[in-house]
């Protein structure tokens, strides 16, 4: 990889993140209104409860199953302040017992406002970052009822070196290696 490749790569990861340095696809989307480029209530002169009261409760159909999930907001909870959500699934019949179940396991649990959903691949893919590099961006898929991670690019240094390494899911292999860059 070209060096100035590489250090516009490692600086659009340091300031704004891997996932949000390529435009979306059209199949592709942020949870509405809080994402990167849309923000429909966001008021300058609100203070933070305005924003929690606007931003409570959405209703998007995450696991690609044609059925909504509810989608509870906190606020600048996340790393670097981004949006993180809680996620449940609605079970059983209305007015009958605990109609709720949290959606605690990957990727769900690590959804924030870089979250990217593609509607159309039926993916989900998290970006986690502890600095220029020292990042893990995956993509889950359900595969055979099972959400697994079928994509991981991740950079860790090295003797002063960033590595970035991408594996992709093998159904006889498992995460295989498929590019490395240091």
């Amino acid at each position: 990889m070209p060096i100035v490749h590489k250090t516009l790569l490692l600086l659009m990861v340091c300031f704004i993140g891997i996932s949000n340095a390529n435009e979306l696809r059209k199949d592709e989307f942020y949870l509405p209104g809080i994402g990167v480029d849309s923000e429909p209530c966001w008021k300058k002169d609100l203070d933070n409860d305005g924003i929690k009261n606007c931003f409570s409760r959405l209703f998007i159909d995450l696991d690609f199953d044609g059925i909504n999930e509810i989608i509870e907001i906190n606020f600048r909870a996340g790393q670097r302040h981004r949006h993180t959500y809680k996620i449940y699934k609605h079970e059983g019949l209305e007015m009958s017992g605990n109609q709720l179940k949290l959606l605690d396991f990957p990727p769900f649990n690590n959804v924030d406002s870089q979250t990217i959903f593609n509607k159309k691949d039926k993916t989900i893919k998290t970006f986690d970052s502890g600095g220029a590099c020292d990042f893990d961006e995956k993509t889950y898929q359900e595969v055979k009822k099972i959400w697994r991670v079928v994509k991981l690019t991740s950079a860790n240094s090295a003797n002063n070196t960033c590595i970035i390494e991408t594996y992709e899911w093998n159904e006889e292999s498992g995460m295989v290696l498929v590019d490395r860059d240091e």
